[in-house]
């Protein structure tokens, strides 16, 4: 069977860790150490693993994304996993595997728009004068204003 790798890309808060070849043991490991540096290097927020590489994911491996995932969501961040083929998906839920505790989208771009949407819930105020200060200083944040056209327009444009 042909070696795993991954190949790690940083789009805004989001880590995309991009999955090719087997979910092995190895290539897993060496994602998360890689994840975990890149974090404590670039606070990211969130974390997509893109799976779509993968032609087929046995149960041994999928057990492993599953921890890779855990330990993710540990680090404090949220973590999506994209890109599951259809045969793939079936043979997990002939499995009796559940995906209840995970977070999936059908692909990166899909991943992509719903982490942008979580970001972009109004935070709590603490105070009218911070909420205030927010609005006066609007003109500050680059990603004000049309800023989800933006993003899904950057994002489209490295999907490419």
């Amino acid at each position: 069977m042909p070696e795993g790798r991954f190949v790690l890309t940083r789009i805004g808060p989001t880590l995309v860790v991009t999955l090719e070849g087997t979910a092995g043991a190895a290539t897993l490991s060496a994602a998360g150490e890689t994840i975990a540096e890149a974090h404590s290097r670039q606070r990211a927020q969130s974390v997509v693993l893109e799976v779509s590489g993968c032609e087929v994911i046995d149960l041994e491996e999928f057990r492993g994304v599953q921890k890779l995932i855990h330990t993710v969501e540990w680090l404090g961040l949220r973590c999506l996993l994209a890109g599951l083929k259809p045969g793939v998906v079936a043979y997990l839920a002939s499995a009796g595997i559940s995906a209840r505790s995970l977070h999936t989208s059908l692909d990166l771009e899909l991943a992509l728009l719903e982490l942008d949407s979580s970001h972009d819930e109004p935070e709590p105020v603490a105070c009218c004068e911070l909420a205030r200060w927010r609005e006066g200083n609007r003109a500050l944040r680059p990603w004000s204003g049309g800023r989800e056209r933006r993003r899904v327009a950057a994002y489209r444009a490295v999907l490419r």
